[in-house]
């Protein structure tokens, strides 16, 4: 009986025994700068929380953070600096009434990323101009403070190795073809202060598969995602009111929609020949449907209009009387 029970209780103590240890051990996370500097080294127990250094400062440069998780730290652990270049060379306008900068462009701009400071001696930067990175087919990655509040017609347009956007907080205004034909972008989050979208601003992203309007009071114009044949995912701001003429036209990629409640109206073509569109939620807050607006979705088979509905235009379901059942 006596070694039956030596038997059961050893592993049961090795077990404990092994926790207890590891509970206990603490681990070394390092940190070090771009260059290899050693910045800092802390012990920390079993995924305890890691003490952070102050961020480190390089000219020319922001700190993003470091290039590895420091969550759940369970073995010693090296990180390094993550740093963008601020872009050299912007040429920068003073607005009308002197209170902001404009960003112009940037002379011999030849980077991968670009980075807008806040602000340049002390005036904050704002604004970015009408066509400032027309074309620049190198940039890939764009980085935008809070500061920026509108980014002008073709600002970034056929900028076709743009890869990632990041908006800032304070984006109000996106003007006419501001990011038309930028092939390589794969997702758009726009912030909740977004206000305006312009036509046509985001048409021709042909690799744009994710997008998201977070809690934002926009108005979209006319074809803002048109031609975004890769597009997939859609999350939509539950105070748009109207869908545009031809908004999602030709995303051909898109399988489901989900109008949120408050949209009121779907203007003429706004999924016209989004082939692969096979549900469409509309709620019952919208009042009109325009023309065209589901000619040429051949994969949709069912659709219900809701009694809110009080208008459907001719040809609504061009070429689909064969097709969709309504209900």
């Amino acid at each position: 009986m006596k070694k039956i029970l030596l038997y059961i209780l050893l592993p049961v103590l090795l077990i404990n025994f092994v926790l207890l240890t590891s509970c206990t051990k603490k681990y070394t996370v390092t940190f070090y700068d771009y260059d290899g500097r050693l910045i800092e080294k802390v012990k920390v127990e079993l995924f305890e929380e890691v003490p952070l250094p102050d961020d480190p400062i390089r000219e020319g440069y922001v700190f993003l953070g470091w290039d590895s998780s420091l969550i759940n730290i369970s073995k010693d652990t090296v990180v390094f600096a993550k740093y963008i270049e601020i872009t050299k060379s912007l040429d920068l306008q003073l607005s009308t009434d002197g209170s902001y900068y404009i960003v112009k462009g940037a002379k011999d701009f030849n980077q991968k990323t670009l980075y807008i400071p806040d602000e340049y001696n002390g005036i904050p930067i704002k604004e970015i101009a009408s066509s400032a990175f027309y074309y620049k087919s190198n940039l890939e990655y764009i980085y935008l403070t809070d500061n920026i509040e509108t980014i002008n017609g073709y600002a970034f347009a056929c900028c076709r190795g743009l890869k990632k956007i990041k908006f800032g907080n304070k984006l109000e205004f996106i003007g006419v073809k501001a990011f038309e034909d930028c092939d390589a972008l794969e997702e758009i989050i726009l912030p909740s202060s977004i206000k305006t979208i312009s036509n046509y601003a985001f048409a021709e992203c042909d690799m744009l598969t994710t997008l998201k309007i977070n809690n934002a009071n926009v108005n979209l114009y006319e074809g803002v995602f048109s031609d975004c044949s890769m597009l997939k995912n859609v999350q939509l701001s539950s105070k748009i009111e109207e869908i545009p003429n031809r908004c999602f036209q030709n995303c051909f990629n898109l399988e489901e929609i989900i109008l949120p409640y408050g949209v009121e109206s779907i203007r003429d073509h706004a999924f016209n020949s989004c082939n692969n569109l096979k549900s469409v939620i509309i709620p019952n807050s919208v009042i009109s449907i325009g023309s065209y607006v589901f000619a040429g979705c051949y994969s949709l088979t069912s659709i219900e209009i809701p009694d809110s509905v009080i208008r459907i235009e001719k040809n609504c379901f061009a070429d689909m009387d064969d097709v969709v059942n309504l209900f």
